[in-house]
């Protein structure tokens, strides 16, 4: 069994722990006919349908809560001190930095980290601009876990909350991470266009998805069994995807543009697992050379920022 994922594993559900969703896409609404893909699972079958319109690749049933919850329990295990899924924090947050200019002039910067776990990746990427800014910065962590970093640095506070319901209304950030959680969300899109909205003027948003699909079609042809990590992940979203999110999302491209869009980092280190990340790092190479004709990148991530608020 070849794993789509580098830190967990599927789950076959019953069929009373199932939901249909293959009534239409969970993304831009299209309900007419979505071109099945590969099987997730068989009886109750489950499969992967992609979307002519938005071309996101989303499961035809998703998991009851009872079931995403039992799922979850132990989705971090408790003998580690960190619970993100991403091999390295601080080169994570070192790259989120480089690609996403938050103002450092001023006078306070904002934070979402949203499913965020326990808040590593965001405080790693506050330390960092910390070293440029004398600024506070205050970090929002939205997850269900219940352990989260203490900040050590005087400059640098952190808060948990458990939805985004819990958010002050009006409430903006001047950088809102997604990384490797929106694959997670039976219902998508409601929740994107709420993080885009929460964006400050200037302010970025960033997401880190799987898009693992072209991969798992090759190894169905040489027959060769894989795990998409189902009740885990719904959606697998790439290239064609991420880059028409603002029309697809029915938001104004005006406001909201996609400023880079590339195959994402390689998510496990040397450090931790060393023929995955060699792996990784060979597949995702002849994509600055093929472009748009090379899709077996196995992951995606994209930068937007707002450029103006209404």
């Amino acid at each position: 069994m070849i794993n789509a994922a580098a830190y967990h594993s599927g789950k076959f559900l019953q069929e009373t722990e199932l939901l249909d969703s293959s009534q239409y896409c969970p993304w831009c609404d299209f309900a007419g006919t979505r071109t099945r893909v590969l099987s997730l699972q068989q009886h109750p079958d489950v499969y992967l349908l992609e979307c002519p319109r938005c071309h996101a690749v989303s499961s035809s049933s998703v998991a009851t809560d009872t079931a995403l919850v039992e799922y979850y329990r132990t989705y971090y295990s408790e003998d580690k001190d960190v619970r993100v899924t991403c091999g390295s924090s601080l080169r994570l947050a070192a790259h989120i930095c480089r690609h996403a200019s938050v103002s450092i002039g001023s006078n306070s910067i904002s934070v979402l980290d949203f499913g965020g776990g326990d808040g590593s990746i965001a405080y790693a990427i506050a330390l960092e601009l910390s070293r440029h800014s004398n600024a506070p910065i205050d970090i929002l962590v939205i997850d269900h876990n219940n352990r989260v970093v203490i900040p050590a640095h005087p400059r640098i506070t952190l808060s948990p909350a458990a939805t985004l319901q819990q958010v002050e209304p009006g409430r903006q950030f001047d950088l809102i991470l997604a990384s490797a959680v929106l694959e997670h969300l039976p219902q998508p899109a409601k929740v994107t266009r709420q993080l885009l909205n929460m964006l400050s003027s200037g302010g970025y948003f960033y997401a880190r998805t799987p898009y693992v699909v072209p991969l798992l079609r090759l190894l169905d042809l040489m027959h060769l069994s894989y795990d998409f990590t189902f009740p885990g992940h719904f959606h697998d979203l790439g290239q064609e995807f991420w880059e028409n999110i603002v029309p697809t999302l029915g938001m104004d491209t005006r406001q909201w543009k996609v400023v880079r869009s590339r195959p994402s980092i390689v998510e496990t280190s040397l450090q931790d697992n060393i023929p995955r990340t060699l792996i990784s790092y060979c597949l995702k190479a002849p994509w600055w050379l093929m472009r748009r004709l090379y899709p077996y990148t196995g992951g995606w991530e994209v930068f937007v920022r707002r450029t103006q608020l209404r």
